[in-house]
């Protein structure tokens, strides 16, 4: 490979000075067009598949209640009916009186009428409330109870929604400043292999010295490539969430100094037993199959409803004894038992599924409070690890930048090979990543909390992120 050298210190100086500046002075400030953590989440909100689907669940839930509630409302009903028909009456034996006809009742009268084909017309209004039912009232607990849970599963939509952003949001920040490190890497490193050449050329290097130079850049030409490929993909899926591919993102996490303290684990864990999404989805559970239970046990089939009825019925046509018409009007109103009293063995068939149902809900139960426990400890471990990364690779920046100098200075006076330099440039872009990657985790750990608590949302942001 050969290479061309031009005012070598001058323009060693200045890549070299470009790049110490970027692995350890972050900037501190945004540029009005970069794009915060904050304004991803909103625009995830219009964007995100399945955040937008989880919408949805709301109108469900209300749906739900109102079919609770409708179970207990009065349920009225009409009907109406018209055709031909055919009626026969015969009374024998049969006894009347009548003024007109004496004081002696008339003994052995026949009564006989009849309707072919007749015109048939009848309605009726009919009314019921129900007043004791229990497997009604077990289907209404069912609704209610799926009404919550279709709350809790939007609920936990929106986190994740955020949680899901975030980690996209900072996996395409963390790609765009490893290749911001490694362009400005890879142009320091091509003016060091330049100098090599440059100084073999005039006996002042051994040979060694390029081949080291043209291996370590060869090797960052490949971390560059594949960095390249990285940022593309990283982005895409942050315009997947976001709708658009930001104009840029911000160089660094900047957090806030000094951050929040965070409550010892025993306290994350509290909250989490009272306010957990998938803990009360898993006791809605829990009350929901006991309530299916309540539906099929002993007894729960027996109802009592206020009931009421009109209605009317009228026929009329040629029979065998003339013309003839009939009229019926009926009204009720009263109370009405219904009580089961075999139904072939189906109902402490669902009764005995329904049992095996709770015990299933119950054991699921105690196994989200175990696997919620551990997540919990988990983020909050994740967070408070990080926080510590945080603080000492902040110093280690600032140690490696200030072994660069110095390396730079002794490579200048023969006492350090331009290997060492590339190493420990290598070693500062390295740490300046890591450091990086510690603030996301920090920041990722503490939202994951805030979640495992139903407690995240924008404002926990601002509390730990500047320019949010």
């Amino acid at each position: 490979m050969k290479f061309t050298w031009k005012a070598p210190s001058m323009q060693m100086a200045l890549a070299s000075g470009a790049l110490a500046v970027i692995l350890a002075f972050p900037m501190s400030g945004r540029a009005a067009d970069e794009l915060t953590l904050s304004e991803a989440i909103t625009a995830a909100q219009t964007h995100d598949k399945e955040y937008l689907a989880s919408q949805t669940l709301g109108d469900t839930a209300d749906a739900l209640r109102s079919q609770a509630n409708s179970l207990w409302r009065p349920q009225v009903m009409v009907t109406a009916a018209i055709g031909k028909s055919n009626h026969e009456t015969r009374v024998a034996g049969a006894q009347f009186s009548a003024a007109a006809f004496g004081t002696d009742p008339i003994t052995g009268a026949n009564f006989n009428t009849d309707i072919n084909r007749g015109n048939l017309m009848q309605w009726a209004v009919s009314a019921k409330q129900p007043l004791f039912n229990l497997a009604r009232n077990a289907q209404s607990q069912q609704l209610k109870a799926a009404a919550s849970m279709a709350d809790l599963q939007k609920s936990s939509a929106q986190q994740a929604m955020i949680i899901r952003t975030s980690e996209r949001y900072f996996d395409a920040q963390l790609a765009q400043q490893k290749l911001q490190l490694l362009s400005a890497q890879l142009a320091s490193t091509q003016k060091m292999a330049e100098e090599a050449q440059y100084r073999y050329d005039i006996g002042n290097r051994p040979i060694t010295e390029v081949y080291e130079a043209q291996a370590q850049l060869a090797r960052i030409q490949a971390e560059h490539y594949a960095a390249q490929s990285d940022v593309q993909l990283k982005l895409q899926r942050l315009q997947d969430a976001i709708g658009n591919v930001p104009n840029t993102l911000p160089n660094s996490v900047m957090l806030k100094e000094p951050l929040p303290k965070l409550d010892e684990v025993a306290v994350w864990l509290e909250k989490a037993r009272n306010h957990n999404t998938e803990l009360r989805m898993q006791s809605l559970a829990v009350q929901n199959a006991q309530a299916k239970a309540n539906e099929y046990a002993l007894g729960a089939s027996a109802s009592l409803d206020l009931i009421g009825q009109i209605g009317r019925q009228k026929l009329t046509g040629d029979g065998d004894y003339g013309r003839a018409s009939n009229r019926e009007n009926t009204s009720m109103i009263g109370v009405q038992l219904t009580m089961p009293l075999y139904t072939g063995g189906y109902n402490s068939a669902k009764h005995k599924e329904a049992q095996t149902a709770l015990k299933k809900a119950q054991l699921d139960l105690v196994a989200t409070q175990e696997r919620v426990a551990q997540q919990v400890n988990s983020a909050w471990l994740g967070a408070k690890t990080a926080q510590l990364q945080v603080t000492a690779l902040t110093r280690a920046l600032k140690a490696a930048a200030a072994q660069l100098d110095a390396t730079k200075t002794g490579q200048e006076v023969g006492h350090r090979t331009v290997l060492d330099v590339l190493n420990a440039q290598n070693q500062t872009t390295n740490t300046r990543i890591q450091l990086e990657a510690a603030k996301q985790n920090y920041v990722l750990s503490r939202l994951r909390l805030g979640a495992l608590v139903e407690d995240l949302d924008s404002s926990l942001m601002t509390q730990i992120i500047e320019h949010q």
